[in-house]
């Protein structure tokens, strides 16, 4: 929508999970959702793309044409995989993709050999060593990479206070394992918390019933599924009411 009084835009940064990525229907992605819920009088516009990391989104932000009223950070843990760049912890390096270019485009275009080829025959690859997940959890936890991170985190903050937004952090964890994001979600909400960020948690209790298939797209891909989608705008939705309630 263009600008008009009365009009409240909220901006929606992130990445896959923000774009409602394996979602059948982008309407029951949590931005439609949330627009939805919060009416006429607000617009929900998305600035994300699948990939994108914080090192990127502070810079399309930045260039995006409408200044949003609230800013809302969606950030699950591989936001910091730009500063995984060692070869042992970089998920692009764990991989010896065939040389030969018609095997190649077969497995990279067709799901069951893509399946297998990954799941199966990389197994016995001495190159896969490692989990990527706990390398992101672990990422957050070394005093270094967060410092590097919490820097640009603060420059989304600076960001929103220089231009007179409310920011809200929507905090992902790994869907299928809370409990084991948790040590990455304490820090990042004890960071927020310092600068006096508005937090939507969606570990527990948010997402608690981890057994809820709905939770995520399908037993192939973690991203958010429709339950998630819906909970999240749900939370986003309360938290908006809330910081427009305080200002008024």
């Amino acid at each position: 929508q263009p600008d008009r009084e009365g009009l409240t835009r909220v901006a929606i940064v992130g990445d896959s999970f923000a774009m409602g990525h394996g979602i059948n229907d982008l309407d029951a992605s949590f931005p439609q959702i949330l627009e939805r819920e919060l009416g006429e009088n607000y617009d929900v516009n998305l600035i994300a793309r699948s990939g994108w990391d914080t090192d990127v989104q502070m810079y399309n932000l930045d260039q995006y044409p409408y200044r949003p009223d609230v800013v809302v950070l969606s950030y699950y843990l591989n936001d910091i995989d730009h500063l995984l760049t060692a070869p042992e912890e970089d998920p692009n390096n764990r991989f010896d993709f065939p040389e030969n270019p018609t095997l190649s485009w077969f497995i990279l275009n067709y799901f069951t050999p893509n399946y297998v080829y990954y799941n199966l025959l990389q197994f016995t690859s001495p190159v896969r060593t490692r989990n990527f997940f706990d390398d992101l959890v672990n990422a957050h936890l070394d005093d270094e990479k967060w410092s590097r991170q919490a820097q640009l985190l603060y420059e989304i903050v600076l960001w929103t206070r220089d231009h007179d937004a409310e920011l809200i952090a929507l905090l992902w964890p790994n869907i299928i394992g809370v409990d084991a994001s948790r040590p990455a979600l304490d820090r990042l909400n004890a960071f927020f918390a310092e600068q006096g960020v508005t937090v939507v948690d969606m570990s527990a209790p948010i997402l608690a019933n981890a057994g809820n298939p709905a939770l995520i797209v399908n037993s192939f891909d973690t991203h958010p599924g429709p339950l998630s989608q819906q909970l999240a705008a749900d939370g986003l939705y309360q938290a908006i009411i809330a910081l427009q309630q305080e200002a008024s």
